[in-house]
């Protein structure tokens, strides 16, 4: 096997695409360990969930990198990037141990801004990604939808727009994921 740049680029942003899976499923090992004091809201879990399904599309997405013949150093950065903004909303929506009587609508308020912040700037990446390497309009659109709601939900603390956000973020998701399947996306 020949190493390529883009076989480079592609093993960095998996590399940091694994560690952010990796500290997902700690996360939900912590959540579903009866011993441990860690305890979300639900719509903490959802997010979680919406996050490391986003993780394996990209990581899916990943072989994409492999249809780019040459890659400079700034493309590196770029594409990486995106990766690097995800790990962080990883890392960011990780669960802490919530004490007994102490509640999980507060917890996950107290990190919902710097998530969402991060996760719209993620979308927003994915935008300019597929308008540099690919052009396709549907992946765009629905990214642009995900960057606005997160836009949202960095700033709101209303419970009914986070619910109703939450819905929206199923719809895209799995939006996509069919796209995806059908072979209408990367």
């Amino acid at each position: 096997m020949e190493l390529t740049s883009s076989l480079l680029v592609m093993f960095m942003f998996v590399i940091i695409l694994s560690l952010g899976i990796a500290n997902l499923l700690s996360a939900f090992a912590e959540v579903v360990n009866r011993r441990s004091e860690v305890r979300i809201h639900w719509l903490h879990a959802n997010w979680m969930t919406l996050l490391l399904l986003f993780f394996f599309s990209l990581f899916w997405q990943s072989l994409d990198i492999l249809a780019i013949e040459e890659w400079g150093f700034g493309g590196f950065l770029f594409i990486n990037a995106g990766a690097v903004l995800i790990f962080f909303a990883a890392s960011v929506i990780m669960p802490a141990p919530i004490q007994q009587g102490e509640d999980t609508q507060a917890a996950y308020f107290a990190m919902s801004r710097q998530f969402f912040f991060l996760f719209a700037l993620t979308a927003a990446w994915l935008v300019a990604v597929d308008l540099v390497y690919s052009g396709g309009f549907t992946a765009v659109a629905i990214n642009s939808v995900g960057a606005g709601l997160g836009l949202l939900l960095a700033f709101s603390r209303t419970i009914r727009i986070h619910s109703i956000g939450t819905l929206l973020a199923w719809v895209l998701t799995l939006g996509e994921l069919v796209l995806q399947g059908a072979g209408y996306l990367g």
